[in-house]
């Protein structure tokens, strides 16, 4: 989601339509301008996220091993190689759930209503997106904590985990009313 989010606007020809008028040049100075942003943002958010997820890792190891044997410290690379063995079809679950996410995207001149302000969404809310997962995230730490700490079945775990992460809670949300017509 990250990759995509990035370079969807180069992807989709956003990028090439917006500058679509300019000088040869000034063409290939802005598309090495959107690399060198786009492989900076790439950068930051994988270590970014990658440190959550460690963090997040290490937590769920303590509250539910994977091995009968608790490990101590940080988890090693054959523990996520096996989990990721084993576990590889939740990875295409989460694809389905976030397939939202690979539309294409108006853009953002597109998207400015009559005033020039943003019709629907804020230019930077793309990138605030993974964050709502990380607050997730957050919150089931202690989720976890709580259900290992008084010994709750694994199938009231997942299913609190598949609530908060695949319920579509948006539907729960009450719909604005349309405009009235005059």
């Amino acid at each position: 989601m990250i990759v995509w989010t990035i370079f969807r606007p180069v992807l989709a020809g956003e990028r090439a339509a917006a500058t679509s008028d300019a000088r040869p040049l000034a063409r290939a100075a802005m598309g090495g301008a959107w690399l060198v942003g786009g492989l900076f943002l790439l950068a930051f958010f994988t270590v970014h996220f990658g440190m959550f997820h460690l963090v997040h890792s290490v937590f769920l190891n303590l509250f539910f091993p994977v091995f009968d044997t608790p490990s101590r410290g940080f988890p090693t690379i054959s523990l996520y190689l096996h989990v990721l063995g084993a576990y590889w079809p939740f990875v295409l679950v989460a694809a389905v759930a976030e397939r939202g996410g690979f539309r294409r995207a108006p853009s953002l001149l597109a998207s400015l209503g009559a005033s020039g302000e943003p019709a629907t969404k804020k230019p930077g809310d793309a990138f605030m997106a993974p964050y709502r997962n990380v607050m997730r995230m957050h919150v089931l730490i202690f989720f976890f904590a709580f259900a290992s700490f008084v010994r709750l079945e694994n199938f009231f775990v997942y299913t609190v985990i598949y609530a908060v992460y695949f319920f579509p809670w948006r539907m729960l949300k009450p719909t604005p009313a349309p405009p009235a017509v005059t």
